[in-house]
């Protein structure tokens, strides 16, 4: 009897692409503008998690969210008030946090939740995904952030992120 390899999804995503990219983003973790959908969400509680010296990973927070909120979140997604109460639970936060306090907030230390904009689907609908802004470069005007999903780093303008849902992270993991 000959082994089998186990399939992963990032396999399954690369070696049989039936949906098209644009799905496959909402599925792995893209959005419609006001609510994030899994699990870019959760990939970014985990870095932030892993940036204060905390031990949770995605699945932590995943379940926890779970149990919480129910599993249907897995195809309505995440709203910005969930993710502004669940996210506290974890972590010393600051909701909502206006675009002019950002630049100081980031001087400081602190890390912003948020969600970068994508592009738009066939429909018209803007879509986006959750990321940290880490840092400010005011020489550039661009913000630093991380894709904890991808695992990358980048930077873009404030422009490109999404004003109405971000959360201030000061990175003091809470019991």
């Amino acid at each position: 009897m000959q082994k089998l390899k186990k399939l992963s999804l990032s396999s399954l995503e690369n070696e049989a692409p039936v949906l098209r990219e644009i799905d496959q983003e909402k599925i792995f973790g893209g959005s419609v503008p006001i609510t994030t959908l899994p699990f870019c969400y959760f990939d970014s509680l985990e870095y932030i998690d892993q940036q204060c010296g905390g031990t949770n990973d995605e699945n932590f927070y995943l379940n926890s969210f779970g149990h919480q909120y129910g599993y249907g979140y897995m195809q309505t997604g995440v709203t910005a008030a969930q993710a502004n109460t669940f996210t506290s639970e974890y972590f010393n936060t600051t909701p909502n946090l206006a675009t002019n306090q950002w630049q100081g907030y980031v001087a400081n230390g602190g890390m912003i939740m948020t969600d970068i904009y994508q592009g738009v689907d066939s429909s018209g609908q803007a879509y986006s995904h959750a990321v940290v802004i880490t840092g400010y470069n005011s020489t550039t005007g661009q913000y630093s952030y991380h894709d904890a999903t991808d695992k990358t780093s980048s930077t873009a303008g404030a422009s490109f992120f999404n004003a109405s849902l971000a959360i201030g992270v000061n990175g003091t993991c809470l019991p």
